[in-house]
């Protein structure tokens, strides 16, 4: 993967092309899967209110 190119060093315009795509693809990945989980919430779940100490929905 575009990962190994990194670890050895890229340089030059086309280094930044294969880091811009790199970020780009992380991107979609962090997209696709906070999408899938948000679609697990159900509604009546909005309304949980933790105890002080945990995050909300």
């Amino acid at each position: 993967m575009m990962m190994s190119k990194l670890m050895n060093g890229v340089n030059g315009m086309s280094g930044m092309n294969e880091v811009k795509q790199l970020l780009f693809e992380e991107l979609v990945l962090i997209v696709r899967t906070t999408s899938g989980l948000i679609r697990k919430i159900l509604s009546e779940q909005f309304d949980y209110r933790p105890a002080e100490n945990m995050r909300t929905l």
